[in-house]
């Protein structure tokens, strides 16, 4: 029996790579694991920080292997729909939820697995323009079009494609994930206009790959113009088989591998652990021993971009990068645009309120474009008078660069406002002794716009329910 722990640093490339490594009994005898940390950088590494690494031209170019956000790696060119989920302006349409297969370790949410619904990012999709309304929303260049499987409903596939191309014109770039090699459908979807699609060969087929109905349906969509690859996660104990996937896939000509971080959701936590995966830690989604795998892949020269992209990616970049590129879009002159993405403003309820933003242009020299009034707003019952309309103004907080909050009660204004009911005590009784007096006229103060907040956790409450989704 061995027991100990310890450290050490790989190279690949002449970058270095920290791991700690220790014992773990399995099946009564002592196995030595390794678990990568992270990079080496030393105070004399001159390097750039990660960014956007790959080029925006060729899908080919001179193989190297660069590090990415979060963990990940690629040797090789990225296809172009990675570059645009980098840049958070590649729209999820999920198109159904309906699938002929049952991976153990499909994400996909209870909400939607073996269900026909459609989803644009995170929105319920009922009609064409809901789609087309997310993708101006996001100012989207293009599309990854997933499911379950997209071929199981070609024909709205296919109309989505000829929709959005319409819309966005032919550089719009589509792209599709599938199992399926089925010739009249992949014919339909290049009549449509698809630009690339990506087969999932299922991890039985990874190690015979050459002799699959794969070989047909990858020459048949090349033939047609479309760019082909595969996408398949990464299982750790299936590592030689995956070998000879990517080595197939370099000799037939295939444009790119990714290996996706197999992780756990809330969907297939139970098979997960039937299967005897775990988390590699508390903080992360992803399957333990999975990225040392992908730097012993990504180690090797291969004849096609191999790239690994890691959960934290998806959440820590991806994710983030779409919601910042949304807030940009919908945010208003005086909304301040925070790092996450959500927008913060000051908010001045009241009634005629034209008066008091004239006074704060004239008295306090606050610029007239960093404010406006909204007509639409309602006031909440208060606890003296029945509903009544009033109006807000909605104003940056302080200057364009500085976005810091500020608080300020007027002390001027038409009328007073009335106290709000507090959500508890709704529907008893006002006690007087704990009233306390309200300050005459419209209060001031920062606070997060509702809409956007209310926004942000449904997109992060699907986010949580199904993470294949930003694949």
């Amino acid at each position: 029996m061995e027991i100990g722990c310890g450290a050490r640093i790989r190279e690949f490339d002449g970058r270095r790579y920290f791991y700690f490594w220790h014992y773990e009994r399995d099946n009564g005898r002592s196995t030595r694991k390794e678990d990568y940390v992270g990079r080496v950088r030393l105070p004399c590494d001159r390097r750039p920080a990660v960014g956007n690494l790959y080029p925006t031209s060729s899908l080919r170019r001179g193989v190297r292997l660069e590090e990415r956000p979060y963990g990940g790696f690629a040797r090789g060119a990225l296809p172009v729909g990675c570059r645009q989920c980098t840049d958070g302006s590649k729209m999820v349409l999920f198109v159904t939820g309906i699938c002929s297969f049952h991976c153990f370790y499909c994400p996909v949410s209870d909400e939607k697995m073996y269900k026909d619904v459609v989803f644009a990012d995170e929105k319920r999709v009922t009609r064409d323009e809901d789609v087309l309304e997310e993708a101006h929303a996001i100012r989207a260049t293009g599309a990854g079009i997933t499911g379950g499987d997209p071929l199981d409903a070609v024909e709205r596939t296919c109309h989505y494609i000829r929709l959005l191309k319409h819309e966005f014109g032919p550089k719009f770039h589509t792209h599709l994930y599938t199992m399926s090699t089925d010739a009249d459908k992949i014919r339909m979807l290049a009549e449509a206009g698809l630009d690339e699609i990506r087969f999932h060969v299922p991890p039985g087929l990874w190690s015979r790959a050459d002799g699959s109905a794969f070989v047909g349906a990858s020459r048949l969509a090349r033939s047609l113009d479309l760019t082909v690859g595969i996408e398949v996660p990464l299982i750790p104990e299936r590592e030689p088989d995956l070998v000879r996937l990517i080595e197939w896939a370099g000799a037939e000509g295939l444009a790119f591998v990714n290996l996706n971080e197999m992780e756990f959701s809330e969907a297939n936590f139970p098979r997960m652990k039937v299967h005897g995966y775990a988390m590699k830690h508390e903080l992360s989604y992803g399957v333990k021993g999975a990225d040392v795998v992908a730097l012993r892949i990504l180690e090797r020269r291969w004849k096609t971009t191999v790239h690994y992209c890691t959960s934290g990616y998806k959440d820590g970049w991806q994710l983030r990068s779409r919601i910042k590129r949304r807030a940009e879009n919908v945010a208003h002159p005086w909304d301040v645009i925070t790092e996450d993405g959500t927008l913060l403003k000051g908010i001045v309820e009241g009634a005629d309120l034209e008066p008091l933003m004239r006074d704060l242009a004239n008295t306090y020299h606050v610029p007239t474009d960093l404010m406006g009034v909204d007509a639409s707003r309602k006031s909440r019952r208060s606890f003296t008078g029945p509903r009544s309309s009033s109006r807000s103004i909605r104003l940056r907080t302080a200057s364009r660069s500085s976005g810091l909050g500020w608080r300020r009660r007027t002390r001027r204004a038409p009328q007073s406002i009335p106290r709000r009911r507090s959500p508890r005590s709704r529907g008893t009784a006002a006690n007087p002794a704990r009233q306390t007096a309200q300050p005459p006229g419209p209060c001031i103060k920062p606070r997060f716009d509702s809409g956007a907040i209310r926004e942000l956790d449904r997109e992060a409450s699907r986010r949580d329910q199904d993470r294949a989704d930003r694949t």
